[in-house]
């Protein structure tokens, strides 16, 4: 098993009643690392919500006991496990070095990201978790909330002679940072092609002309060169689900009773009971319809992926002000709409193959509808760019919703300007 980078940092401690004093030596400081190591393969594997107590003690070779000396759940691994992650993050925003309007500003924003990108390769599974609790767990949300305004506060405070378009740096700084935690999520599902070190030198590039703009030499590259990027093409991927989509009736109960349910009790805790006990009808009749609560689950999720696509084709290849900001705000209107099944939907990613490839086939339809506008305007790399707007398209709406981190005008207003000074302005001399 690989030791991951960073899990020193967690104090090993035994927790009472377990021994007389709560310090470890050597031998039981390798117990708690292997515990974690383990939890991280775990969590990779099944997800979160699937991974068991069993599976990890199995995993790190260790006695059930053994794990409790020193975590008293699962929840308290996976918390100590936030906290190393947030730590480690914090150090790595202060490690950023001055960032200015020239070629060593991009190049300190690019070396950065290197770190940054291996941190998040590294950590994954607990983004995967963190990133789906934070949309229904409350002490997660407060917890993500304060880390965002910690790590926001740490990147403004690194940009140096700024033009007056950069307004707000706090605000500015809240949306880069949710730039660069979401994108190497996206860029994971679909790499299309996209090495780590391309991401982490396109996306250094679009980092430094949000803030700047673009600039000829220092952030605006010969993207035509980069290697053929292919990204795949929606019918490569399996045959979309086909429901029956006919109106009325028991199945419209049904379908509304999971509307209903799945938000309340989450994709893991809904039981088919549940579902009919909501619904009115009796528990056979459900399997009339449906197979299970997936294939439920599934074909609500199938209407959501629908009209978002349809959204996310309108996007305003103008590029105008006005189009964008009105266009974001129907991006988040019909985002409140549907907040609560998208929360659910995101949790239920981590332990149902069926909903993975939904939003996979998502990612790929919106990545191309989006990429079709940017091309000809992008000054960046267009695959990296559209996965970093599809990043704030995907998370923006969370730090809006659930963590309050700003409020739906002032992220509208910013999106727009970042998006039009990022991905869709001319070059500029430089400087």
């Amino acid at each position: 098993m690989t030791t991951v980078r960073g899990v020193d940092r967690i104090e090993a401690a035994r927790r009472a009643p377990f021994g007389n004093s709560p310090e470890v030596g050597a031998r039981g400081a390798r117990t708690h690392r292997r515990v974690i190591d383990a939890g991280l393969s775990v969590f990779a594997d099944v997800g979160y919500i699937d991974a068991s107590i069993s599976a990890i003690t199995e995993a790190a070779g260790c006695s059930r006991a053994s794990f409790y000396q020193y975590f008293a759940s699962k929840e308290d691994l996976f918390l100590q496990m936030t906290t190393l992650v947030a730590s480690e993050q914090i150090v790595i925003f202060d490690r950023l070095e001055a960032v200015t309007p020239d070629g060593h500003g991009r190049d300190a924003v690019h070396a950065w990201l290197i770190e940054y990108i291996e941190h998040y390769h590294t950590y994954s599974p607990v983004f995967g978790a963190y990133n789906a609790l934070t949309q229904y767990d409350s002490s997660v949300t407060e917890g993500a909330a304060r880390v965002y305004r910690r790590l926001a506060k740490r990147l403004a405070s690194k940009f140096h002679d700024t033009p007056p378009t950069w307004q707000d740096p706090q605000m500015g700084a809240l949306l880069l940072v949710t730039l660069v935690s979401r994108t190497p999520a996206l860029w994971r599902v679909a790499e299309a092609g996209i090495d780590r070190d391309r991401l982490a030198s396109s996306l250094a590039d679009l980092v430094h002309r949000c803030v700047y703009g673009p600039i000829a030499g220092v952030n605006v590259n010969d993207y035509r060169g980069l290697a053929e990027t292919r990204i795949p093409d929606v019918g490569e991927l399996s045959a979309p689900i086909e429901a029956d989509r006919a109106e009325g009736g028991t199945r419209d109960l049904l379908l509304a009773a999971g509307r209903e349910t799945f938000p309340r009790l989450g994709h893991h805790g809904t039981r088919v009971d549940d579902i009919v006990a909501e619904a009115g009808v009796a528990h056979g009749t459900f399997y009339r319809y449906f197979e299970d609560k997936d294939d439920l689950f599934v074909q609500l999720a199938q209407a959501a992926v629908e009209g978002l696509t349809e959204l996310v084709a309108s996007f305003p290849a103008s590029g105008d002000a006005a189009s964008l900001r009105s266009w974001f705000t129907t991006w988040f209107d019909t985002y409140d709409d549907s907040a609560s099944l998208v929360a659910v939907w995101v949790s239920a990613a981590e332990s149902s193959p069926a909903v993975r490839d939904l939003g996979f086939r998502l990612a790929i339809e919106t990545g191309t509808s989006v990429g079709s506008v940017l091309v000809g305007h992008a000054s960046g790399d267009l695959p990296v760019d559209t996965i970093a707007l599809l990043a704030w398209l995907e998370r923006l709406p969370v730090n809006v919703a659930s963590l309050r981190l700003m409020s739906k005008q002032d992220a509208v207003n910013r999106v727009t300007a970042l998006v039009q000074q990022g991905m869709l302005s001319a070059d500029q001399p430089a400087c």
